[in-house]
């Protein structure tokens, strides 16, 4: 596998391209296309695979690195429902100047690829959006940078957990952690990791900005205390165009904050006016 570019799918999960041999034709290379009945574009230049993906629109062969159910299949990086995004290595950004959609951890612009884009605020938003003075684009350019700040702070956690179980000895340890907060939002935290014994769910809250404050709704507070222990607060801070990140990580985080720290800022107003 080559792991300078990836493309990420729903679940969190990093597909790579890889090369192959084809048994009847002795092709062999990375896949552009399905490769049924000899019609698979093979090649040994990664370049080709990047070009053909991002600009061209079509499908190569990637997996994801011991995920059971995830082995090597022709995806896209337009296939919606089932990648979300895409992660190339810094001194690889060239090769996709000038496309519609840049590398998730490119934060740089206003176009990194990232699908299903809010058009209005959302309960689980990192931080709330005042509209005063602004425009209807505006708003939607606004919330579109927040949701790109915050899935790739996701994206950082689940490579982050991934690293931590591998560390604790965990043999296959992408099968255990899993990014909840795209298939179910009301579920109170946004990455599940689930190796016996190791066990986290976790809330992500990212910026930009060190030391700025955070916002979490009733249901995360509600759902992070009934956890206790179990419950985690990853506070993620982006650096350099999101190239870096550092991680601060809080366990219990219900326990921890206190209460006169907490500001109530929304309220909600019963009935019909």
């Amino acid at each position: 596998m080559d792991k300078r570019f990836a493309l990420i799918d729903t679940e969190g999960h990093y597909r790579f391209p890889y090369k192959k041999q084809e048994r009847s034709s002795g092709r062999y290379g990375f896949v552009i296309g399905r490769d049924r009945h000899g019609k698979g574009e093979y090649t040994e230049s990664l370049e080709r695979v990047i070009k053909a993906v991002v600009f061209e629109g079509m499908g190569a062969r990637m997996k994801a690195e011991g995920v059971p159910g995830k082995a090597g299949n022709t995806v896209s990086l337009h296939a919606e429902r089932e990648i979300e995004s895409y992660w190339l290595s810094p001194e690889l950004h060239h090769l996709v100047d000038g496309a519609k959609f840049r590398p998730i951890n490119d934060l740089t612009s206003n176009s990194a690829a990232t699908f299903s884009l809010p058009t209005a605020p959302s309960p689980s938003s990192n931080a709330l959006v005042g509209g005063d003075g602004m425009s209807e684009d505006e708003l939607t350019r606004k919330l579109e940078r927040q949701s790109e700040t915050g899935k790739a702070g996701e994206f950082w956690v689940v490579q982050d957990e991934i690293e931590r179980l591998r560390m604790a000895g965990c043999p296959d340890p992408q099968s255990h952690v899993r990014r909840v907060a795209e298939s179910d939002v009301g579920r109170g935290y946004d990455v599940e990791s689930t190796w016996p014994g190791h066990e986290r769910c976790i809330e992500v809250k990212t910026t930009t900005c060190p030391g700025s404050d955070f916002y979490l709704t009733l249901n995360e507070r509600k759902v992070l205390g009934e956890l206790g222990e179990k419950g985690w607060l990853y506070r993620v801070c982006l650096e350099q165009q999101g190239l870096q990140a550092s991680v601060t990580r809080l366990q219990n985080p219900m326990r921890h904050i206190l209460e006169d720290r907490m500001v109530p800022v929304v309220w909600r107003v019963k009935g019909r006016l």
